[in-house]
């Protein structure tokens, strides 16, 4: 039998589903009939009562009754949340059956998805899980409202929000931005001189602007420990990967007053996008390394316009 009766110790008694066993509810027709027989010593005979029993259905819950509150969203990734659902049944591993998710309401469902797979798979597995269906979401706020449904068709309901806000990042690649000329005999220089340096390593070295515009400069230094005094050109430019368009910077004969001088370019604006940049670095009459350790150093400075 799949059904039991507990005496309750006050003339009462419960009629109860034996584990692992339910009662599902959908939207058929399903006649139960339970027949309970009553004996007492006393008793003339046995009474056999029949009863009709309403099975009414149990409502689904998501996350236990409680809609969460999402966090802002800093960085392009698709998972938002995992809910949680249950049909009301008390055993466990039944609790999910005949559950449905899907966004309803005012939800973008081109934006927004939440999945029905129920695996072990962890890779396959997307039950209750709310994503986004790209990467690139734009900022915002977006209204959600995710709803479960049952096998008999009762809902539960979770309105909530998921905001995005992207922080503005100008990302160097391979974290280089900048061009060191020396007299080191070991970093492959001549030792003084006439020395000119590309980029270093000699790569296309990129720059990535998101999420706002940023300036950027160019610094110079001449640093070392060497009293003499040489001088140097700077000169690169950041070109747009889409639009084409290049952006400038030349700096010329920095002649030091002493070992160590740095200076600063006036800012220049960069949209958001990607940029490859060069820097060429060339030092006129480099003090010889006999004299100390001179550098021609030019730097990649940015900073984020508001």
């Amino acid at each position: 039998s799949r059904f039991n009766i507990v005496d309750l110790g006050n003339g009462s008694f419960n009629l109860v589903v034996i584990d692992d066993s339910e009662l599902v509810f959908d939207t058929g027709n399903n006649d139960l009939t339970f027949q309970i027989v009553f004996d007492h010593p006393n008793a003339v005979s046995s009474l056999t009562e029949l009863l009709d029993v309403d099975l009414v259905n149990v409502n689904p819950t998501i996350n236990n009754g409680t809609c969460p509150v999402i966090p802002t969203i800093e960085s392009k990734t698709n998972i938002i949340y995992d809910f949680t659902g249950e049909n009301g049944s008390f055993t466990n591993s039944l609790d999910k059956l005949d559950l449905t998710w899907s966004l309803t309401g005012a939800t973008d469902t081109l934006k927004f998805e939440i999945g029905n797979v129920i695996s072990a798979n962890p890779f396959l597995n997307t039950w209750g899980q709310l994503r986004a269906t790209s990467l690139q979401t734009a900022e915002g706020t977006y209204p959600i409202q995710v709803t479960l449904t049952d096998g008999g068709g009762a809902t539960d309901v979770c309105d909530l929000s998921v905001t995005y806000s992207y922080a503005p990042t100008a990302i160097f690649s391979d974290n280089i931005s900048t061009v060191n000329l020396n007299n080191s005999v070991a970093d492959g220089f001549p030792g003084g001189g006439n020395v000119s340096l590309t980029n270093d390593p000699a790569i296309n070295p990129e720059l990535v602007i998101s999420n706002g515009d940023f300036g950027v400069k160019l610094r110079y230094a001449h640093n070392g420990s060497t009293a003499n005094s040489w001088t140097t050109t700077f000169n690169g430019s950041f070109t747009n990967s889409s639009s084409g368009a290049v952006y400038s910077f030349s700096r010329g004969y920095l002649t030091p007053t002493s070992p160590v001088t740095s200076n600063d370019s006036p800012s220049t604006t960069l949209p958001p996008g990607t940029y490859t940049w060069t820097l060429t670095v060339t030092s006129n009459g480099l003090p010889a390394l006999s004299s100390g350790i001179a550098q021609s150093l030019g730097s990649w400075i940015t900073t984020y316009i508001p």
